[in-house]
């Protein structure tokens, strides 16, 4: 049978990384840094990407 809850992988690190990725956004937006922006735009595309592959990851150990 399925063991949901025991294969799903913990949200928490990937909502951290996002949640970085907001701040050094809107800290870039603050002092006009477009590096700043830049970066934080990556990191929060990045943790987008970690959401879809250990989301998939975890599909397929289930199946």
């Amino acid at each position: 049978m399925l063991a949901l809850a025991a294969t799903q992988p913990s949200i928490g690190p990937i909502l951290l990384v996002l949640l970085v990725g907001v701040l050094v956004t809107f800290g870039g937006h603050l002092t006009n840094s477009r590096r700043a922006v830049a970066i934080g735009i990556f990191v929060i595309f990045l943790a987008t990407v970690l959401m879809f592959a250990l989301g998939f990851g975890a599909y397929r150990r289930d199946t």
